[in-house]
């Protein structure tokens, strides 16, 4: 119950959030983070990544500190991501030239030596605090990254949901004989996680000479049992936390161990918002959610689209370089496996913006459907 109650508390913010459209003003000499997270593959729903090159490229013009960050699940929860086993979206985002990038818990969906080939593939390389070897808890990829920008060092530290053993296939994180190989430091009173974390934050800040540390956490908030803003309670000297995991759109402030509060933000899922972190010349830090892409000043290289029953504005070469992506798997996305003479649904037809439309939440006749092809599977077997 409890649980909840929490859910409508935060589904009744985003409603709220939405109703209080503002924009912030910027300098020039600001410092501007575009985030997004959980993208599953939808390269082209809403804003897409054509939208999204489009608003960094007009930013661009007159500022040239932009970073854009990722944070995590991008590889899978839609046909192109499905078909190329990930390597399609990591194409995708080496083009758009992804300053950093975290892993989510569905990026081992493919297993662990697809994901290590899309590791080597990705050109920013994913960082990651909390994804360690069992045996002696040192992280398989580096923990943060550094990147400098209008005369500032920021770092990025990245932190994966440690519930990730229970949100993929557990073959692909284990020894045939069942035995863990990886960690993602999930002791039982979640020290070790917090640990973790403040020791990056601190190597950041006092090794590399870090004037800014931000978590990109692919965790949520105030959901399941690890939380984002629980971490941030446990630590301090972090200046924002860019979020991820629950799918969720929120433009907050957290308060972290010195009772300070911290912005913490997350962009829903494919594509819905795009984050928008500024560091001020003067030092302090403001946030808001981009809910669409503004006509561009010059309207060159870009072209009008309509998705859905909204026009959105997009990157010419960008949507260009989607198609063409499309266009290598044409001919499989094509063909006809079978057909449904009713509509398979992932939830009530009246709660597409609930986040109970999930078939993980409910039944549903896309469930039903999966859960019969299973059956008659295990009777054929």
């Amino acid at each position: 119950m409890e649980k909840f109650i929490i859910i409508c508390f935060l589904i009744l913010q985003v409603n709220n959030f939405k109703s209080q459209k503002r924009s912030l003003q910027e300098s020039s000499e600001d410092i501007i983070i575009l985030h997004l997270n959980d993208v599953h593959c939808g390269v082209n729903d809403t804003i897409g990544y054509d939208g999204f090159v489009l608003y960094r490229d007009e930013l661009s013009e007159k500022n040239p500190n932009i970073i854009t960050v990722d944070v995590g699940d991008h590889i899978q929860g839609g046909i192109l991501g499905s078909i190329s086993d990930g390597s399609a979206i990591i194409d995708i985002m080496n083009k758009i030239g992804f300053d950093v990038a975290i892993l989510g818990n569905h990026e081992f969906d493919f297993g662990i030596e697809q994901l290590s080939r899309l590791e080597k593939n990705i050109t920013t390389k994913y960082v990651s605090a909390n994804f360690c070897y069992k045996k002696n808890k040192t992280s398989v990829y580096n923990p943060y990254k550094i990147i400098e920008k209008g005369g500032k060092k920021i770092a990025f530290i990245g932190v994966l949901t440690p519930l990730t053993f229970t949100k993929t296939f557990l073959s692909t994180l284990r020894e045939p004989n069942g035995d863990a190989i990886y960690d993602f430091l999930t002791d039982n009173n979640t020290q070790e996680l917090y640990d973790r974390v403040q020791e990056n934050v601190n190597k950041a800040r006092k090794d590399e000479g870090a004037d800014y540390v931000i978590l990109l956490t692919h965790i949520g908030m105030d959901v399941e049992q690890y939380t984002s803003n629980e971490l941030l309670s446990k630590i301090d000297n972090v200046d924002a936390i860019l979020d991820g995991h629950t799918h969720l759109i929120y433009n907050t402030t957290s308060k972290d161990k010195d009772n300070k509060d911290i912005h913490i933000s997350q962009t829903g899922t494919k594509l819905q918002t795009i984050g928008k972190l500024i560091i001020k010349k003067d030092g302090t830090i403001a946030s808001e959610i981009i809910e669409e892409v503004p006509e561009p000043s010059n309207t060159t290289n870009s072209i009008k689209l309509t998705r859905g029953k909204k026009e959105v504005w997009v990157n010419k070469d960008m949507n260009d370089y989607i198609n063409g992506i499309f266009s290598i798997y044409e001919e499989e996305l094509n063909e006809l496996y079978g057909y449904s003479e009713f509509d398979l649904l992932i939830g009530p037809e009246n709660q597409t913006n609930s986040p109970t439309k999930y078939c993980r939440y409910q039944e549903c006749t896309v469930g039903n459907l999966l859960a019969d092809l299973l059956k008659q599977q295990d009777i054929q077997t």
